[in-house]
Formats: structure tokens, C-alpha cells, sequence
């Protein structure tokens, strides 16, 4: 069940990635053609997703340590959940994101310029 809803997940943010890309196609053929290097526009196309996990878990968070910590509370073998759960969901949620976004933005840098550019 877990993995259908990580799918799900991972399906929307290619979604997002690619509709976000798509917008700003002619910001990339601009970029591309005075000069930009292909990992600057890497960086640069991911950075708002980076952006976006890190504020994401930093909300997520406090609201998750502080509800399992009262959960556990009430099971006579109590075990003291630690960060390192939380910290590895956070690394792993943060390389899927960047394969994802890096993956549709490397594809989008390599397309002809001039295909969007052309009525400029």
C-alpha cells in the first residue's frame, strides 16, 4: 500500500516538473543560447524543488516527533523514537526529488533552441 502511494506521489511530481519545465522553456532556450552552461541550468531549474522539501519537512516535522512521542506513549514496551527515522524519510524524499526534477530538466536542455525561439 505504502508503494502505491509513493508512486502516486512520485507520478505528481514528475507532473509538476514537467508543466513547470514546459513554462519555462523559452527563459531556457534564452539562457542556453547566451551562453549558459547545462549544470548551471541544472541548478538552477532544481532549486525551487530543493526549496520546496526542505521547507516542506521542516513543517512536517515537529507535528510528526510530537504525535508519535504521545502514541508511544501509551504502549506498556515504550520505545524513544529518535531523529534519525525522520532525517533518513528526509534524504530519500530529497533524492527522489532531484532525480525526478533533474532527469525532466536535463531532457529539457537538450532540446533545439531554435525550435522556440524561432518568433522571437
Amino acid at each position: 500500500m505504502n508503494v502505491v502511494v509513493i508512486l502516486i506521489a512520485v507520478f505528481g511530481l514528475f507532473a509538476l516538473a514537467s508543466f513547470s519545465m514546459e513554462r519555462r522553456l523559452k527563459e531556457i532556450a534564452i539562457r542556453k543560447t547566451l551562453g549558459a552552461e547545462t549544470n548551471i541550468l541544472l541548478k538552477e531549474l532544481s532549486k525551487q524543488y530543493v526549496i520546496f522539501c526542505i521547507i516542506g519537512f521542516l513543517i512536517g516535522i515537529v507535528p510528526a516527533y510530537l504525535l508519535l512521542q504521545k502514541w508511544l506513549k501509551n504502549f506498556p514496551f515504550r520505545i524513544d523514537i529518535t531523529l534519525l527515522p525522520f532525517f533518513l524519510a528526509f534524504v530519500s524524499l530529497l533524492f527522489l526529488t532531484l532525480t525526478i526534477v533533474l532527469a525532466k530538466a536535463y531532457q529539457v536542455t537538450k532540446v533545439d533552441v531554435l525550435k522556440y525561439l524561432k518568433y522571437e
